[in-house]
């Protein structure tokens, strides 16, 4: 079942670099990126950018994850503009956006042009799509939802407020919050890469200002586990050896081993 987990994790993260260059072309740019951002909706079974300003009013670009098809909403979620993923390759998928763009006067020069990050070039990238595996995608709903609520209790464990996104250049579900005047966490859901080979959970901490955390001296965690490397650094929990009991029992430990650094 892993196996097509991570085939829905690709290739969901492929396809919403489509919703990641409308965000970039055409919403107000933020410092941090945060612009490009999407969000999972639960309910709705899609992938959403944000709410775009046309010379027509507001739309919003939509992934649904079932039948794999972009939608385009107006601003009382009217669908303005429709278009299949099955059976167009990636460049297929975007050419099919200029009519849209131009009824709604957006530049479809700009919204073409190549994402100011890269991702990985995917085996996929070039052939035609198809429907995704169905387990795969029960899978990938339950944890992107379980990442959802669990970002959402960390916040409210924390008293903090955060947007919960997904970014699309890693297409991790988390948040990233400034705890106090000397440190800052990252948590969330990841796909599988060159920090773990399964999707994982993680919880980082990150020193501001003078501040540095520590990773040197942490002791072994009794649920997950650290990663202290050279391109990234904080705790790991594989979704194959979680549940939401151990989820939260791990968010505690971790924490209490950043507020003790």
């Amino acid at each position: 079942m892993i196996q097509h987990y991570n085939e829905v994790d690709q290739k969901l993260h492929q396809l919403s670099q489509v919703i990641a260059k409308f965000n970039r072309s055409f919403v107000p740019k933020k410092d941090d990126d945060s612009h490009t951002n999407l969000q999972y909706d639960i309910i709705g079974n899609r992938i959403l950018g944000r709410w775009i300003d046309t010379s027509k009013g507001k739309i919003i670009v939509s992934l649904n994850i079932i039948t794999l098809h972009f939608s385009i909403y107006n601003q009382k979620w009217e669908v303005v503009f429709e278009t299949s993923v099955i059976d167009k390759t990636q460049e297929e998928i975007e050419n099919a956006f200029l009519p849209f763009c131009n009824e709604y006067h957006l530049s479809f020069d700009t919204f073409k042009a190549p994402l100011h990050f890269e991702i990985e070039t995917y085996p996929f990238l070039k052939n035609k799509y198809a429907a995704l595996p169905i387990d795969g995608i029960e899978e990938w709903k339950k944890w992107r939802k379980t990442a959802f609520e669990t970002c959402g209790l960390l916040l409210e464990h924390l008293q903090l407020k955060s947007e919960i996104r997904i970014w699309p250049h890693h297409f991790d579900t988390g948040i990233y919050v400034e705890v106090n005047s000397e440190m800052s966490f990252g948590f969330g859901l990841a796909m599988k890469d060159n920090v773990s080979e399964t999707p994982y959970f993680y919880f980082s901490a990150y020193g501001v200002h003078q501040h540095k955390v520590n990773y040197d001296h942490f002791p072994p965690l009794q649920i997950g586990c650290w990663k202290n490397l050279s391109h990234w650094k904080g705790a790991v929990l594989e979704i194959d050896q979680t549940s939401k009991e151990k989820l939260s029992s791990f968010i505690i430990e971790v924490k209490q081993n950043y507020f003790s650094n």
